[in-house]
């Protein structure tokens, strides 16, 4: 279950960007350089987001391919 939900939140921007290019082109005006009322700006959210979403799907392909894999691991020690 938490494949399907990790492969999901990979896969919407992927859909998400194929429907708005096939949207025609608007011209967009370019956003303010001004700092925003509150003063605060957050940098790298969404780059630490999407690292953060690929370690967590390498670890379950990980822990998949070590469960899946046959070894002949004991229980115990």
């Amino acid at each position: 279950m938490a494949a399907a939900v990790a492969a999901s939140v990979v896969a919407t921007p992927t859909f998400a960007a194929a429907s708005s290019a096939a949207a025609p082109a608007t011209e967009v005006a370019p956003a303010p350089e001004g700092m925003p009322a509150n003063g605060q700006q957050i940098y790298g959210a969404s780059v630490l987001l999407q690292v953060g979403i690929v370690i967590v799907v390498a670890l379950l392909v990980w822990l998949a391919v070590d469960q899946l894999g046959g070894s002949d691991k004991p229980a115990s020690p």
